[in-house]
């Protein structure tokens, strides 16, 4: 539908009869720069509040005839860094999905209210008769530059509303002097001129649209509760050592990102990707190993298990970033590992860095304890550098004295503690090299074999039973027996990551039984 001319209102009204001056302008829902809020604005928090304040909001605001989101969305900038959208349709399939979820808890109703009661107290506000009759549609929020000399950044939020009536109130009871309602839509930003700036271009040719937006998303869910997308040379530019950044050529390769956060009957999800420009990029240039093949994992009730396929990869590309954006510093590594090497009479590269070029898996417990294995290409190889090397360890810990000692039997584990008194074992076992906190996990992990988690792909993996995880903090504060009757209904906590050349891609789901 064609706008009509810039500097007039969608039914022709001239802007400046829509802002409005002097006393008139409260009334209109325009407030004056000139005028004082009676206490500090909080527009913004309320409406960042309102993913959470839906959770409590029911049924009964009737259904949204459209997303509006390209209405919302010809206020932001073609190129902005951050572009946020909300569904706010509380009768929306997603919302009501999250309402099943809920329910799926004991006490989700009382949550519910809770959440309804806390927007209450804290925004100022009254869900029910100040924020329900605006729901509907898409509410979007966007970093539009950057923070400068303790200037915060600018920002656009643009929400059309069902009711502009309501939303004139709202805007009156937040004392909201950095927004405007323009022809039915909720414009605020970090001052009013920047509101105004808004409006104008809304009535003009060079805003976002929704293609825009939904082309950002790439392959995505464009019907998820929260859809993020962005920018990421606009974010890399401003930044400290930027120009430095994008000499990396992945860097610089960077395009666009995409994030979602979506509900299914099964669980939450997010979900992302990030672009990048295929061309002058090889496999080697990549932050994680390419393809989709999954890392295996290995799981334990009550810790958090990661895998990672090609680990070696991490650390040259490490090497890169460093290399480039901090010579000085990389130089002075170099000399310490050169140093370290002829130290402890072996190459740290080709003998114990290049051996782990297979699959390494994580398990990490919530009070710190963990447990590592990694496979080798060479386990006899490494049993004898592991020999060479250990009893020249203090003379590079010399400062920071440590004591190793070796198994008796010649088989089995070292053990490490460190001059704050730290314990670590570390060892060969079977094909594996294994490090933990303790012994006795070194060994029911080395005994664990791991494997593929169904659905994940690419080279870097997270599994955990999130019902142990949740009653294993609760014990740790004490609530042990009281939490095992919320968290009955959590399952598996699953996420993946995937590199191609062609960008990232990777998803974080927890599954709800």
């Amino acid at each position: 539908m064609a706008r009509p001319p810039a500097g007039r209102g969608r039914r022709g009204t001239p802007v400046r009869a829509l802002i409005g001056s002097g006393s008139r302008r409260r009334s209109q829902g325009y407030p004056s720069e000139a005028v004082r809020p009676r206490k500090p604005i909080r527009l913004l928090l309320v409406l960042a509040a309102l993913a959470l304040a839906l959770l409590g909001s029911g049924c009964g605001s009737s259904s949204s005839s459209g997303s509006g989101l390209d209405t919302a969305l010809s206020y932001v900038p073609k190129n902005a860094q951050v572009v946020v959208a909300v569904d706010t349709n509380a009768d929306g399939d997603q919302w009501q999905q999250v309402q099943e979820l809920i329910g799926k808890f004991p006490g989700g109703g009382q949550a519910k209210q809770q959440f309804k009661t806390a927007f209450n107290a804290r925004s100022g506000v009254d869900w029910d008769r100040d924020v329900k009759p605006l729901l509907g549609k898409d509410l979007v929020y966007a970093d539009t530059g950057t923070a400068s000399h303790g200037v915060p950044a600018p920002y656009v939020l643009a929400w059309p509303v069902k009711d502009e009536v309501a939303a004139k109130k709202l805007l009156d009871k937040a004392h909201a002097t950095t927004a405007v309602v323009d022809d039915g839509t909720i414009v605020a930003a970090r001052t009013l001129s920047d509101a105004k700036a808004a409006v104008e271009r809304a009535h003009g040719d060079d805003h976002m649209t929704e293609d825009d937006f939904t082309s950002a998303l790439g392959n995505l869910d464009t019907d998820s509760l929260v859809r993020v997308t962005g920018n990421a040379q606009s974010l890399i530019e401003g930044q400290p050592g930027a120009a430095q950044a994008r000499k990396v050529k992945w860097v610089s390769a960077l395009r666009t990102f995409g994030a979602t956060v979506s509900a299914a009957s099964d669980g939450i999800a997010f979900a992302f990707n990030v672009k990048t420009d295929a061309g002058g990029l090889t496999e080697k240039d990549l932050p994680l190993a390419s393809g989709s093949e999954a890392a295996p994992v290995v799981r334990r009730a009550g810790e958090i298990g990661f895998g990672v396929r090609d680990p070696a990869q991490l650390y040259i590309f490490g090497q890169t970033v460093a290399r480039i954006t901090d010579p000085a510093g990389y130089a002075k590594f170099l000399r310490d590992k050169a140093r370290a090497s002829k130290e402890l009479g072996v190459n740290i590269d080709r003998d114990i860095l290049g051996q782990l070029d297979g699959n390494t898996a994580f398990s990490v417990a919530l009070n710190g304890d963990f447990a590592m294995r990694a496979d080798l290409s060479d386990s006899a190889a490494m049993e004898a550098t592991l020999k060479k090397v250990v009893p020249n360890v203090k003379k590079l810990t010399k400062h920071k004295p440590v004591k190793i000692v070796a198994p008796k039997t010649g088989k089995g584990f070292y053990t490490l503690t460190s001059a704050s008194g730290k314990k670590y074992v570390f060892g060969v076992v079977g094909k594996s090299f294994v490090v933990a906190t303790d012994a006795a996990r070194a060994a029911q992990f080395a005994g664990q074999s791991p494997s593929t988690v169904p659905g994940a792909k690419g080279s870097f993996v997270l599994a955990a039973d999130a019902r142990s995880v949740a009653n294993a903090a609760a014990a740790q504060r004490g609530q042990g027996v009281a939490a095992q009757l919320l968290t009955g209904s959590l399952g598996d906590l699953i996420g993946w990551v995937e590199a191609e050349t062609s960008g990232l891609n990777g998803s974080l789901k927890l599954f709800i039984k």
